[in-house]
């Protein structure tokens, strides 16, 4: 089949070295040997259509030894064409990345420590923010805005001293409002039901106000029946 019959695009291309002596066939084998395998991405010269011609790997094969690559000239699906790792019709443009040592049969990754403590911190301002009392010293956009610096020199002693307290006194506040606001109802219970026993309606004076609403009801609804 020929390599220029769109058929093709999908074939693993090879060079054939027959005609080379034993030695030189030996030497570019070892050389594609140790040449590192392609990486997605990686941008290389290869032998297409009867030239040399630079593109791009689109994916990689690791257990057939394949990768298929599309070409600068022909940037369409239709000619991306697939080569052998070990294929000497292709090569790196520039400097190849350097190869693994075959030695080592794992690599260490050494984990970025940057990335956690900056997740940590942000957690941590987020808490902070949610915790922070009114009228407190930092503002919330003064703490999102702390460096890791500035968040461990934070007292936190303080701080949720600070807290504790506020929080207390909005506690003790909602407290002290809730029973004015009660005080403030019964009175007014008190007068609606002098005014609402001179206009005809039977409610006691020390009902609770569930009571006095459903004794307004009841009053209502008898004054309906009698008309």
């Amino acid at each position: 089949m020929s390599i220029n019959d769109p058929a093709s695009t999908n074939e693993v291309y090879l060079i054939d070295d027959d005609d080379d002596d034993d030695d030189n066939t030996e030497n570019i084998d070892d050389t594609n040997n140790r040449r590192p395998p392609p990486t997605i991405g990686a941008h290389l010269l290869a032998m297409y259509q009867g030239a040399r011609r630079s593109g791009i790997v689109l994916s990689v094969n690791d257990k057939c030894g394949t990768f298929k690559m599309r070409f600068d000239e022909f940037p369409t699906a239709e000619f991306d064409y697939s080569f052998s790792y070990k294929s000497s019709a292709w090569s790196y443009i520039g400097t190849a990345p350097p190869s693994i040592d075959p030695t080592i049969t794992s690599v260490e990754t050494i984990p970025n420590e940057e990335e956690p403590l900056c997740s940590i911190a942000q957690k941590f301002k987020s808490l902070i923010n949610f915790m922070l009392p009114p009228n407190w010293e930092l503002t919330r956009e003064q703490i999102s805005s702390m460096s890791n610096d500035d968040l461990s020199q934070l007292d936190m002693t303080v701080f949720m001293h600070s807290y504790r307290e506020k929080m207390t006194k909005i506690v003790e506040q909602h407290k002290a409002d809730e029973v004015r606001w009660r005080t403030l109802a019964q009175h007014l219970q008190e007068e609606a039901t002098k005014l609402l026993n001179l206009s005809g309606m039977s409610i006691p004076t020390d009902c609770s106000l569930e009571d006095f609403e459903e004794h307004i009801q009841r009053n209502m609804n008898q004054s309906g029946n009698i008309s």
